[in-house]
């Protein structure tokens, strides 16, 4: 029954432990503006790269592509402009890391280099980052491409250029 709750729990704020799904159904390097703007509406002050956008229960923050890969492939991704390349979730519902049944084995944590206290927990298999305080509570998740989908769309020289946003929770 516990388990049960948790699932029903987690469906509700959207969270999954694989970026396969995305946030939602909005997926990294898959889906466009228009995708989230359906989902959640016009962004919270005008934007092209970086928009801001809030709903009832988060903040969510996502950078979207400029355009495909220049000559120099330095542009990052072979994705047509307005493409999500990554989004991230900040939480007024900090949920437990430990109720999302995560198998932390797949996981590279880092303690974070600039707020003590906060811990990252990446996989880059699945594009899913989670930003945990030593607590243990889940501030924030991040969603970006999963590594077949670098491989695929990475344009040649790129190097990855994902930063996470850090800001206190």
């Amino acid at each position: 029954m516990k388990m049960i709750a948790i699932i029903i729990w987690l469906g509700a704020f959207g969270m999954h432990s694989a970026s396969v799904d995305g946030w939602k159904g909005i997926v990294p390097l898959h889906s466009t503006r228009a995708d989230v703007e359906r989902l959640l509406g016009p962004p919270t002050e005008a934007c092209k790269e970086a928009c801001e956008y809030d709903t009832k229960s988060e903040g969510v923050f996502v950078r979207y592509s400029s355009e495909r890969c220049s000559k120099d492939n330095t542009n990052g991704w072979n994705v047509p402009p307005d493409t999500v390349l990554s989004l991230s979730v900040n939480m007024t519902m900090k949920p437990k890391l430990s109720d999302l049944k995560l198998n932390l084995k797949k996981f590279t944590k880092t303690k974070d280099p600039e707020l003590h206290g906060y811990t990252h927990f990446e996989n880059e298999e699945d594009g899913v980052s989670y930003a945990v305080s030593d607590e243990g509570l889940v501030y924030r998740i991040e969603w970006f491409g999963t590594a077949k989908d670098a491989k695929a769309l990475r344009c040649g020289s790129a190097r990855v250029r994902r930063s996470h946003k850090r800001e206190l929770p």
